[in-house]
Parts: C-alpha cells; sequence; structure tokens
C-alpha cells in the first residue's frame, strides 16, 4: 500500500507514488462532507505519545457505542506497507454529520466524547492516572 496524508492540510487525504520515477501525487478531488481528524497522544508510563494502537471511532451525535451508528472508525497507526508510512492521526469521513459522538479505544483504556463539532482537527490525551 502506498503513502497517504493530506497535502497542505485540504482535510483531503491524498496519495503520492513514488516507486516510479517520475514520481505523481494523486489528488483527492471529490466533494466533500464533514470530516474530523483526531490525534491521540498518550502522556505517561507505559503510553506512547503519538497514540500508535488506539481506535477512535465516530458515531451518529447521541449515539456513542451504539453499533448502528457508527459513521466511521480508524486504527491509529504509522506503517502500512513497505518503506512507506503516514502520520498518526485518525482521519474520519462524517458525510453530512455536522457533529459526532467518538469513541476511542486504546489497550484497556476508553474515552467519550458527545457532540463533538466537525471540521477541525483536535487532539485527545491519554494519561497514566
Amino acid at each position: 500500500l502506498p503513502t497517504w496524508g493530506q497535502l497542505r492540510r485540504r482535510k483531503r487525504n491524498e496519495i503520492p507514488e513514488g516507486l516510479d520515477i517520475p514520481s505523481y501525487m494523486f489528488r483527492n478531488v471529490t466533494k466533500g462532507g464533514h470530516w474530523l481528524t483526531v490525534r491521540v497522544v498518550g502522556k505517561g508510563k507505559g503510553l506512547n505519545p503519538m497514540g500508535i494502537g488506539a481506535t477512535v471511532r465516530a458515531y451518529k451525535a447521541g449515539h456513542a457505542g451504539d453499533k448502528s451508528a457508527l459513521i466511521d472508525r480508524h486504527d491509529i497507526s504509522i506503517g502500512n506497507g513497505y518503506a512507506s508510512g503516514e502520520e498518526a492521526l485518525a482521519p474520519l469521513g462524517l458525510g453530512r454529520a455536522a457533529a459526532c459522538d467518538l469513541v476511542i479505544t486504546w489497550g484497556k483504556r476508553k474515552q467519550r466524547m458527545t457532540n463533538v463539532k466537525a471540521d477541525r482537527f483536535i487532539t485527545i490525551t491519554f494519561t497514566d492516572k
């Protein structure tokens, strides 16, 4: 799988491809809906600062944890193939939803956030306390 990321923080994931010469950048030109990008940060003993291994789930507002209301899900990692990777972020597509509920699971830890406004970058911090 190739690397992916948000070119110039334009809220849409794009794919650079550099296996051949010349290299290419595949721009995402789809019509956008609402979105939310989540960074998970660990502070304290046994928590990595990049949130690697966390799972972020977005649900319809008012329905956190209801499987039938799941909008999007992302597992945070930084590697997805040979010699490639991505930022340790969870980019979530929310479609028409202007807000959502989040459930972030990281090992045995879990956080819930309700009525999170769309179209922004947020940081969720886990501590060892």
